[in-house]
């Protein structure tokens, strides 16, 4: 069963992953999507051309994370960022590299 608890914790390599994300990058509009073992949220970003929204997804089959980043202005949404089949360990830094935004002091 996913637990979205722990793929933030692998994101944030925290213990509080929702408090980290909210202090770090204004982390909102956390949802949750059990059918497709996924949590979406909304952060802010730094440039207009950046990711504002994030999407971590479980394949349980193989136990990596699959991650997604985009931007949604309006009714528009454009994927930035895709890559799938990362360990646990490499969500941060791909996130961080990717929006410029750091996840620790």
């Amino acid at each position: 069963m996913f637990d979205a608890q722990e793929a933030l914790k692998a994101l944030t390599l925290r213990s509080n992953p929702i408090n980290t994300l909210v202090a770090m990058v204004g982390a909102h509009s956390f949802g949750v999507n059990d059918k497709e073992s996924s949590i979406t949220f909304k952060f802010k970003a730094k440039a207009l051309n950046k990711a504002n929204y994030c999407t971590i997804t479980l394949d349980q089959g193989k136990d990596l994370y699959n991650l997604k980043m985009g931007r949604v202005w309006g009714l528009n949404v454009k994927t930035v960022f895709e890559e799938k089949g990362l360990f646990f360990d490499q969500l941060k830094p791909i996130f961080e590299n990717e929006t410029h935004l750091y996840l620790s002091l």
